[in-house]
């Protein structure tokens, strides 16, 4: 019974000596750290030079540091984002405004962490390096969070940790032309294809060149100089060396798009951070719509959805105050997003402050309302009016539509054969243009349909449909497809998003010019904060319908 006991306290101490080692010793050592990867202001955000085929990961090491005065300008400050091959997020590691760390595992909001309690708990000082350990176990069916070598957390549920990861971005969300980088600086990023027990977290900056090599995905380590044509190389052996992201976005003073259109269709993309940061951006932009509306021939301007950010009181306000700059102006509509929905989580359908501050009364009052799918609720609803003799049908429909509502919707497309049909829907396409494989509000039985459920149920039924348009992917200045419905008819499937990109660019809107006679829809994005016209491949886009 001694010798039990003795084996006991020993073993006792042992731990506690091991914890005082990784405390003072290994995590004091990361402080002295020198070279880093800075990526504040978006100076340099990092992806991989060939396409990353990762088919299994299960373990991640960050060593970050934030900055005294952390401001993040957009919703989160992204250190690690990793897509699949149909460009959608696998996994996300994120910083928030409140200095909250947020891990985002295949898709799934796994856990929100209160860094700043930790750091207080640690005794991290400011500008000391942390080393972020995410564990993820698909046999245990949990994911261990590690900060400096300590458990934070333990979170059980059913995770996956086989995915088709294809692209890597280091300090920033990494879509076109999305430069924004992360509110600090990154040391050193590791990924595994094996579980991580927790002496290989204790000793991995110690034994880097040991720990499981054969198991080592990547390996990259960030200085303040690196020469831009060479970039970081990989230390692994998979050789995934990885480069400065580019700027893909061609701002210009002046767009050649031929002046002899017959009318103008505004699309106004996510508005959600311009009700918190940015905000002279939104009100300049429905103010240029207004001033303009002869001088574009703007028939009607749709929102896209994600009007604010929080769903709360302040932000709908300011919204509405924009948006009530068109009112006696313009007709428009809009699409209810994700964001404007009460439960974020998107688990409930709840629109009720959506429903406060944009009534169906509000809509009903601008000259074109045809109709609603709810009595009382603008979620989804309809429009009709005519412009250089040609008739039109607008849908604004709600986030990830019912299958009811699409129905709804799609008698109303058949009793109109002689209208023109666009639906505008808040999320649709990916960042590859491919449809979002989505469903959300299983909680409140009002599961939502996908986009290739949208497409098959509403878009590609009717000839007379020839556009959908959406916003949702914060990275995306546009991007479109065009397909044949079942009777012939093309039918273009637009996304526009740039609610990501910074005060120079937040506000931009998309501008679709009809040409009549050649049977022809041109569009371009337009900045009134900048002034300036935003050109993709050096030119305009353009949709034949013919």
């Amino acid at each position: 019974m001694r010798t039990i006991r003795k084996v006991f306290m020993l073993f006792a101490v042992f731990i506690l000596i091991m914890n005082a080692w990784i405390l003072f010793n290994v995590y004091d050592v990361n402080n002295n750290e020198t070279n880093a990867l800075r990526t504040t202001g978006g100076s340099a955000i990092y992806e991989a030079k060939t396409s990353f085929k990762v088919k299994t990961l299960q373990c991640i090491e960050v060593k970050f540091k934030l900055d005294n005065e952390m401001i993040i300008e957009s919703e989160y400050s992204h250190l690690l984002t990793l897509f699949d091959e149909l460009g959608d997020v696998c996994i996300d590691v994120k910083m928030d405004r409140e200095r909250f760390l947020v891990i985002e595992w295949a898709s799934d909001a796994i856990k929100t962490i209160d860094l700043g309690n930790i750091e207080k708990k640690q005794g991290i000082r400011a500008n000391d390096w942390i080393t972020l350990t995410i564990n993820c176990d698909a046999k245990e069916k949990t994911l261990d969070v590690y900060i400096n070598g300590i458990n934070i957390e333990k979170y059980t549920r059913h995770l996956v940790n086989s995915m088709n990861i294809e692209k890597i971005n280091f300090g920033g969300y990494g879509g076109t032309g999305f430069l924004k980088g992360f509110a600090g600086e990154i040391g050193s990023v590791k990924m595994w294809n094996d579980v991580q027990n927790y002496f290989d977290v204790i000793y991995s900056e110690n034994h880097q060149a040991t720990i499981k090599k054969e198991k080592l995905i990547g390996e990259w380590h960030f200085t303040e100089k690196i020469d831009s044509n060479v970039g970081i190389l990989d230390l692994s052996s998979n050789q995934y060396d990885i480069k400065v992201a580019e700027d893909e976005l061609d701002w210009v003073d002046e767009c050649d798009i031929p002046q002899n259109y017959d009318y103008s269709m505004v699309a106004i993309p996510d508005t959600q951070i311009l009700t918190f940061h940015y905000q002279p951006n939104f009100t300049m932009m429905t103010r240029w719509i207004k001033e303009n509306v002869e001088k574009e021939k703007i028939a009607f301007v749709m929102h896209l959805g994600d009007i604010e950010n929080d769903c709360t009181d302040e932000q709908f306000i300011f919204a509405a105050q924009c948006m009530d700059t068109l009112n006696n102006a313009v007709p428009y509509s809009i699409s209810i997003g994700n964001h404007d929905y009460q439960d974020l989580a998107r688990k409930v359908r709840d629109s009720s402050l959506y429903n406060k501050y944009f009534p169906l009364s509000k809509f009903q009052k601008n000259g074109t309302y045809a109709g609603t799918f709810e009595e009382d609720k603008s979620d989804n609803t309809y429009y009709m009016f005519t412009v250089s003799g040609v008739k039109y049908l607008i849908f604004a429909l709600e986030f990830a539509p019912r299958s009811e509502v699409l129905s709804w919707a799609s008698e109303i497309v058949q009793k109109n054969s002689d209208y023109r049909v666009i639906v505008t829907t808040h999320a649709y396409l990916n960042e590859n243009v491919n449809y979002r494989d989505e469903h959300h509000f299983e909680q409140s039985g009002e599961i939502g349909s996908s986009a290739k459920q949208v497409w098959d149920n509403l878009l590609s039924r009717s000839e007379n449909v020839m556009m959908l348009l959406c916003g949702h992917v914060g990275s995306i200045p546009y991007k479109y497809r065009l397909d044949d419905g079942i009777n012939g008819n093309k039918v273009a499937q637009i996304m526009s998003d740039l609610s990501s990109f910074g005060d120079k660019t937040e506000g931009a809107i998309l501008v679709m010019k009809f040409y009549e006679e050649e049977e022809v829809m041109r569009f371009y994005i337009y900045s009134p904060s900048r002034d300036q016209y935003l050109l993709i491949d050096n030119t305009y886009g353009e949709v034949d319908f013919s």
